[in-house]
């Protein structure tokens, strides 16, 4: 059985650093393009009558905003890596036994697809402010719901893989589980409730930040799983050394 301590060391670590370099990509790269949209914003509310402008007043100033960014993403690669911790022993369990690094990898991958690319492929993410506010309840539930969907038909794919391989060929179950995963993410993907906001900015502005923003999740991902899995061959490599140690004497 894997040492919990040591799966528990390794994410928060993993997420540390991704989420650090995640905060450091966004601070470099995206947050220019956030503040051409907020001018672009204060344009327009300069423009419309008194109570729109007074309407668009952010909480928020632009200042603290900048300030809370990487530290909120650094919190969220410490939450992604304890819930990444808390679903590993599952997951290693429905994926293919293809040792502990690979395995970790290909977790990190089915998390980075279902929990990052597959809810912004529906719902693509905006520059602040953007969208009406009476909308922010319903988006935040679609977007929770195609996570959850997406979630759960990975777990059933896993699964259903795992019950219909047969001893040294495993791989042909394993791509008929990935085809009908990809059939079911297609339909929850034509299923799901559309974007009720438009997005009033320039075309190119709203691609470059979404662009970004799918970037900063990917290097997250790409990060987080190649530390992990580092660090769990590592530990485990380190404990079945420490147990052979007095065999050995």
């Amino acid at each position: 059985m894997r040492d919990l301590w040591s799966v528990v060391r390794a994410v928060l670590v993993a997420g540390l650093i991704a989420g650090t370099a995640m905060a450091l990509f966004h601070t470099l790269a995206t947050a220019p393009i956030i503040d051409e949209a907020i001018a672009l914003e204060e344009a327009r509310a300069a423009q419309a009558p008194m109570p729109q402008a007074a309407e668009l007043e952010p909480p928020v100033s632009r200042e603290e905003q900048q300030r809370a960014l990487p530290a909120g993403l650094i919190l969220y690669g410490v939450f992604m890596g304890l819930l990444f911790g808390a679903a590993f022993p599952v997951l290693e369990h429905l994926l293919p036994a293809v040792g502990t690094f690979r395995r970790a990898l290909l977790a990190a991958a089915a998390s980075f697809w279902a929990l990052a690319l597959f809810p912004f492929l529906r719902y693509p993410a905006n520059p602040p402010g953007v969208g009406q506010p009476e909308t922010i309840e319903m988006r935040q539930t679609a977007f929770l719901l195609a996570i959850v969907l997406a979630v759960v038909g990975l777990v059933a794919a896993c699964a259903l893989a795992r019950r219909l391989a047969q001893p040294g060929n495993r791989w042909p179950a394993w791509a008929l589980a990935l085809a009908a995963y990809a059939g079911y993410c297609l339909a929850v993907f034509l299923g799901l409730p559309p974007n009720p906001d438009p997005a009033p900015v320039p075309a190119d502005l709203l691609a470059r930040f979404q662009l970004f923003s799918l970037a900063g999740l990917a290097l997250f991902w790409l990060i987080f799983g190649i530390v992990a899995a580092t660090l769990l061959r590592y530990f485990e490599r380190s404990r079945d050394d420490h147990a052979l140690a007095p065999a050995r004497r």
